[in-house]
């Protein structure tokens, strides 16, 4: 279990959505929305939103794709 690479202990917070380094408790991090992007071909009504922990010095956006598909 110690070798799984995705596992974060204490002190380690998560990993960045940018940059994909940990982000360690005493490093400046922030809450970031995401910016999204929708595959919605048959124009279901939808709402989504996210956000995602970044280091502070990190630049842009975390982005993600999502896709609503009808299941026929």
């Amino acid at each position: 279990m110690h070798h799984d690479q995705n596992i974060h202990l204490w002190p380690a917070v998560t990993s960045c959505r940018l940059c994909e380094k940990r982000i360690w408790v005493w490093q400046p991090h922030e809450y970031r929305e995401y910016k999204l992007k929708t595959d919605n071909p048959d124009n279901i009504a939808i709402w989504c939103g996210m956000s995602g922990i970044v280091h502070k010095n990190c630049h842009g956006t975390p982005e993600v794709l999502i896709s609503i598909h009808r299941g026929d």
